[in-house]
């Protein structure tokens, strides 16, 4: 008994000296991360979850998962971990590391993503109690690391379970800032090819931290604030975009890009550009550069931050204006939460989703509910979308001149940009009902819905209000 308690000592006292001598260098990072993946795959999901999507996992490499990282600061500081809903053990505790493994980077956030924390210095007794990986690392110092779980997970520390694992990334900051989005120490890390090779290319710093129309500043006055005003005598099409984005991680240069390509695509079908109004993260104040196509903060008109207030009075606008809209279209694409409920902009910084940082299913039916538009076209590319229609299955009275077109199902995670990609190849004489074909094909079929008003319209005119229409 003496002479174990004698070997922790000393294991410990030279644990604590190698974490405070130096902190864990890359290539312990990517070992660390290596580790985990191996132990997440040993594991069986099948029961936990579809099958598809746990030989999805089973079958995959590494140098299929995204790897992120935050820690191992300069000034041996700490870090705590925020999540948007909150929904972990560990909120605000703070450890030497976070990195989170995302095995499924080509859906759309609101999937199930593996979250660890990295303490130095921790004793193998200690980090085995709590089925943590214990390792000796190259230069002798020694690293626990161990799974972050959903504070409503039952499973073992150590199971793939998809209801245990976090949906988002979380804000890694240090434990002495003031724990804002600005101080986010996360980062995708693709130096080496041990995981994928492949970190999305993330908008301008001045672009991102711009504070143009933030509702909770107080020099607002260039903003249109959500206003609508119908100037035109008889009615015309109108649109709205939407993309939340939550913070700067989560709202890449790719959704930037997606969102001008739908613009152009809306513009060929017919839509006037001053009618397309777009809800994008905390606004757009940058150029845009790929492939060279440029985009400017002039060119790109009518774009507004992420902000729910003003987002429900312009679609509330636009439906309470007598003969002003004919097609009203609406493309959302958002972060979302396994209860279908879409996240904004973090317009406070703080990580954590607040009422006015979330637009819920409910509230966006009750938006477009008797709606004086002609016909109302919503096309949900996000994950879970299949719950917002079957919210609109209880109101359908309310709503008879709506159709509401989800990428996939109440229980599922919406691929990134291939909905978004097969618009583009659409034809402006399209008919409605043909956007329902890709999931047909796929057999994923997700529950559309088409107020009675569209059960027939929908085979006989496109969305921009053409008639007549033709098969894809």
């Amino acid at each position: 008994m003496y002479n174990r308690a004698a070997t922790t000592l000393v294991m410990c006292a030279a644990a604590l000296a190698a974490a405070t001598a130096h902190r864990l260098n890359t290539d312990a990072v990517y070992e660390l991360a290596d580790l985990a993946f191996n132990r997440l795959v040993a594991h069986n999901c099948y029961e936990l979850y579809d099958p598809e999507k746990c030989n999805e996992l089973s079958d995959m490499s590494a140098k299929d998962v995204r790897l992120y990282f935050g820690g191992m600061l300069t000034d041996n500081d700490t870090v705590v971990a925020v999540l948007p809903d909150n929904d972990a053990q560990l909120t605000g505790k703070p450890h030497d590391a976070f990195f989170v493994l995302d095995p499924f980077p080509a859906y759309k956030f609101g999937h199930p993503m593996f979250m660890f924390y990295v303490d130095i210095g921790v004793t193998v007794w200690k980090c085995e109690d709590t089925e943590g990986i214990y390792t000796v690392l190259n230069d002798n110092s020694t690293a626990c690391t161990q799974m972050v779980r959903s504070r409503w997970c039952n499973e073992r520390p150590m199971t793939s379970s998809w209801d245990c694992q976090v949906k988002f990334l979380p804000m890694v900051v240090p434990t002495k800032s003031d724990r804002r989005q600005s101080d986010n120490v996360l980062r995708c890390v693709d130096n080496k090819d041990t995981f994928l090779m492949n970190c999305p290319r993330l908008r301008d710093d001045g672009a991102e931290l711009s504070d143009e129309c933030n509702h909770l500043k107080t020099n607002n006055r260039g903003c249109t604030r959500g206003n609508f005003k119908c100037s035109v005598p008889k009615p015309v099409n109108q649109a709205v975009m939407l993309f939340g984005g939550w913070s700067r991680n989560m709202a890449d240069f790719v959704t930037t890009y997606d969102l001008m390509s739908l613009r152009d695509k809306l513009v060929s079908w017919g839509f006037a550009e001053n009618n397309i109004r777009t809800f994008f993260a905390n606004g757009i104040n940058m150029n845009v550069d790929d492939d060279g196509v440029e985009y400017s903060a002039a060119s790109i008109r009518n774009v507004e931050p992420a902000d729910k207030l003003n987002i429900r009075r312009y679609i509330k606008g636009i439906c309470s204006a007598q003969r002003c809209a004919d097609t009203f279209f609406l493309y959302m694409s958002s972060p979302t939460r396994k209860d279908g409920n879409a996240l904004l902009w973090d317009a406070n910084g703080n990580g954590l989703v607040e009422s006015d940082e979330v637009y819920t299913s409910k509230e966006f039916v009750h938006d477009i509910s008797h709606c004086l538009a002609r016909r109302v076209v919503a096309f949900v590319d996000q994950s879970f979308s299949g719950l917002l229609t079957q919210h609109a299955q209880y109101n359908r009275r309310r709503i008879d001149n709506v159709m509401i077109i989800p990428t996939t199902r109440g229980d599922d995670w919406t691929p990134r940009h291939s909905f978004n990609a097969y618009m583009r190849e659409s034809s402006k004489t399209v008919c409605l009902s043909e956007y329902i074909m890709p999931f047909q094909e796929s057999q994923i079929m997700p529950p559309v819905f088409t107020g009675a008003q569209m059960e027939q319209e929908m085979k006989n005119i496109t969305i921009s209000g053409i008639r007549p229409c033709v098969p894809r």
